[in-house]
């Protein structure tokens, strides 16, 4: 899901095109190694920013039979400062901020951070704890208080900076919603738990497996490396490249 930028929010668009154009090009990677005699290699790369893989290595200790497969995974990403911010209100009280922590998120993972943030927040101690679910059919989150009522605020207006509920857009919370509960996502966030390989092997005995391709990422996506349990060393290495730093 995109990140939307507010005319009363500190965080501001990406680096002018010149500045952008000054700046080196820099490369950095993520490598390691796993023993997959009693399970299998499950790497899952991301980054806060908008980022393009330009090189994925695998090399394997033994030439056993082993299938593997490389890719990326659709999900939500969280950017502090950026989409990490809701405004919710309980009875009798004034709207309290919510924030989320930075990281990748599938619709278990995320559910889980908003419960966790929404139990840590100063909203009512009578409304914790929280039930935080995706509902698969529609694909939206429903959050449920322990007790009374709880409004989203797209735009909470009684606020002067940081006033907008950033991380709506990302969990489907697009528009105010009524005082109600529970109360849930009024637009559907769909393909957050979707894994599309593009270079894979089935009873592979190769000992290197090496991709090249130019692979586009935003901060929804994470790259993704699994392979199957088999008794060898697997070192892996996954080369990127910041786009919008």
């Amino acid at each position: 899901m995109p990140i939307n930028y507010y005319p009363n929010g500190t965080t501001k668009m990406l680096t002018h095109v010149i500045e952008k154009q000054q700046k080196a090009d820099r490369f950095l990677s993520v490598c390691g190694q796993k023993d997959t005699t009693a399970s299998g290699l499950n790497v899952s790369v991301w980054s806060p920013k908008s980022w393009e893989i330009h090189r994925v290595s695998l090399n394997f200790s033994g030439s056993d039979a082993k299938a593997f497969s490389i890719g990326t995974e659709r999900g939500i990403g969280i950017v502090t400062g950026y989409n990490d911010r809701l405004w919710l209100k309980m009875d009798g009280v004034a709207a309290q901020p919510v924030i989320l922590p930075e990281g990748f998120y599938n619709s278990t993972t995320m559910s889980s951070a908003i419960k966790a943030a929404l139990d840590s927040s100063a909203l009512p101690a009578a409304s914790k704890p929280f039930s935080v679910s995706y509902v698969t059919g529609p694909g939206k989150f429903r959050i449920t208080p322990a007790t009374g009522n709880i409004k989203f605020f797209s735009e909470n207006i009684t606020t002067r900076v940081r006033r907008d509920s950033t991380a709506g857009n990302s969990i489907g919370f697009t528009v105010n919603s009524d005082h109600t509960t529970p109360i849930e996502s009024d637009t559907g966030v769909f393909g957050i738990n979707t894994q599309i390989f593009y270079t894979s092997g089935t009873a592979s005995a190769a000992l290197n497996v090496v991709s090249t391709d130019i692979v586009a990422m935003t901060v929804d996506d994470a790259f993704v490396i699994n392979t199957t349990v088999v008794p060898v060393n697997v070192t892996y290495e996954v080369v990127y490249k910041i786009l919008d730093a």
